[in-house]
């Protein structure tokens, strides 16, 4: 189980807690993930996205949608993945975005094998990408090596939408 939420009026740094146990233990509060930026808007979605190491057990991805720098704030996906109970997890930072305001991260979605050999993968959402802000969806899905995925495809809306549409804003399967 994981919960994200975005904190402060003015900070806006977010975080996500992480609980451990089964359908019928109770659930106890395992870690407590935060990013030290203010203004990320960290945690505002979080998914479990599947193998992405290679390790039993699926990584959570939690977006932050307004990571960056001064006014350059693309947005981020963190990776992180657990190699037992009471340690640390490993974590990994998903971030191409080079214009302001893209808002990558904004949505995610598990979406299982999509990858060449059947590795797991998951969608982005960026809404503000593009010069004209129409938004794109990136496709990731586990590469050889360490937590940062391949980009199978990006899913990119047809010229027929508007400037400003905002594709990739939310999506469900």
């Amino acid at each position: 189980v994981n919960v994200g939420a975005y904190e402060g009026e003015l900070n806006l740094e977010g975080g996500v807690a992480v609980f451990a146990g089964g359908r019928r233990a109770s659930a106890s509060r395992m870690t407590q993930l935060r990013v030290a930026a203010t203004a990320t808007n960290f945690g505002t979605v979080v998914q479990f996205v599947g193998d992405f190491d290679g390790t039993p057990g699926d990584e959570l991805a939690a977006g932050a949608s307004s990571d960056g720098v001064g006014t350059v704030r693309p947005g981020s996906v963190r990776i992180y993945s657990w190699r037992g109970m009471g340690t640390a997890p490993a974590t990994d930072t998903l971030a191409p975005g080079t214009m302001g305001f893209e808002r990558f991260g904004e949505a995610l979605l598990a979406l299982g094998p999509v990858g060449p050999a059947g590795q797991d993968g998951f969608a982005v959402g960026r809404p503000g990408a593009g010069t004209d802000h129409r938004g794109t969806v990136p496709v990731y899905y586990r590469a050889a090596t360490g937590l940062i995925p391949t980009l199978a495809r990006d899913l990119s809306p047809t010229a027929a939408l508007a400037m400003n549409s905002q594709y990739g804003t939310e999506f469900a399967r």
